[in-house]
């Protein structure tokens, strides 16, 4: 039972896909069906759910699913309702990859209403996350490359140290053998 609002917004983003490859309203409606029974599966199994972040996600997802049917079907007030509740619960989450997508998509949604304003709002939104994004990014990479070249460093080292012991150690034992020559021999003599 926990699994059918997943079940029902998947099928619900396969007809989306549908409508997009062939422009058939039709099934934008069936997507936007399959949102809103999704939303309402998810509400009345809410209890059941063992993670509630898991929950909230699935509920914003589903939020923008339905979103995205609704604008595809020119119904820009209820399109932008369903992108709040989403926007809503992804700021809460503090979801940046799923709230960089939805700043997007409502971009698009305010062109498309000529609501210059809010589409300059997200668009902006969108472009300052699209970079903090992309500079945390840069950041793992560089610590990452930081981190293997400081590891790579200490492992030569390490290499290092070993053969100059190895080479210290031969040293000595070829000392001891000359001495204990040396001293052989003074005493043979």
């Amino acid at each position: 039972i926990e699994e059918i609002p997943n079940i029902l917004a998947n099928l619900g983003n396969i007809y989306y896909s549908k409508a997009e490859e062939t422009g058939n309203k039709s099934y934008y409606e069936l997507t936007l069906t399959l949102a809103n029974e999704a939303i309402q599966s998810l509400i009345k199994t809410k209890s059941l759910k063992n993670d509630f972040d898991d929950y909230k996600k699935d509920l914003a997802y589903t939020f923008g699913l339905k979103g995205a049917a609704l604008n595809a079907l020119n119904r820009y007030n209820e399109s932008e309702e369903a992108y709040n509740n989403a926007l809503q619960i992804y700021l809460e989450r503090n979801d940046k990859f799923d709230l960089n997508y939805l700043y997007y998509e409502m971009t698009g949604l305010y062109i498309k209403s000529k609501k210059n304003d809010k589409a300059l709002l997200f668009l902006m939104r969108y472009d300052s996350l699209s970079k903090l994004l992309f500079n945390e990014g840069n950041s793992k990479a560089i610590s990452e490359m930081e981190t293997k070249y400081q590891t790579d460093k200490k492992e030569k080292l390490n290499q290092l140290l070993k053969v100059t012991n190895e080479l210290s150690t031969k040293t000595i034992d070829n000392q001891k053998t000359f001495s204990y020559f040396i001293i052989a021999g003074l005493l043979l003599a």
